[in-house]
């Protein structure tokens, strides 16, 4: 299974303030890295991880040195792969933002892209990816499922190429909570 996944996911996964978004995320994340009973694969926007870059880059200093090993583990795996959109997706992503206009551009990039790489799940938090109308034409049209992850029990993320990602994600979120820094509140759109 691909499951492409957007920033919102990512940092939703570093919720401070809601404990049931931040299991969600973190849950989302830990199935697409490798493990023997996973088969899912997971793709991200070159957009939507600049974006990512950016929020983190205006943290201070401390914070982002807690963060980036965890990142870096993370987006390091062979099983997530970043995705630049071509000019035929560009066009692609022209036409649901015009079909659906509160969808940002970004959102329209990830759906662009989601079809053109046959992805299964988009898997994002952004309330104009959750439109109803823009789900089931994307479900009808492309066979492409959008959904806030579903909300299971907290799983810990396994090692990952001889790395301990769990203890890394945990230090990062104590940090992030110990300081009262929330990053889903820098996202680019509004979120559920």
């Amino acid at each position: 299974m691909k499951i492409l996944f957007d920033a919102s996911i990512h940092f939703g996964q570093f919720a401070i303030d809601n404990e049931e978004r931040r299991i969600r995320c973190k849950n989302s994340q830990i199935c697409v890295t490798p493990n023997e009973d996973s088969p899912h694969t997971a793709l991200y926007t070159y957009f939507e991880n600049g974006w990512m870059d950016s929020v983190i880059w205006d943290l201070e200093r401390d914070e982002q040195d807690t963060y980036y090993p965890f990142m870096d583990v993370f987006f390091s795996n062979k099983n997530i792969n970043g995705l630049a959109d071509t000019l035929e997706e560009m066009s692609l992503a022209t036409m649901l933002a015009t079909k659906f206009p509160d969808v940002t551009s970004s959102g329209a990039i990830t759906c662009a892209l989601a079809i053109t790489r046959r992805v299964d799940e988009i898997h994002t938090l952004y309330k104009a990816l959750l439109n109803p109308k823009l789900v089931s034409y994307m479900y009808d049209t492309y066979s492409v499922v959008i959904k806030v992850p579903d909300l299971t029990e907290e799983q810990d993320f396994l090692p990952v190429e001889g790395h301990d990602l769990e203890p890394l994600y945990k230090k990062a979120f104590e940090t992030f909570k110990n300081k009262g820094v929330d990053i889903t509140n820098k996202l680019h759109d509004e979120f559920v």
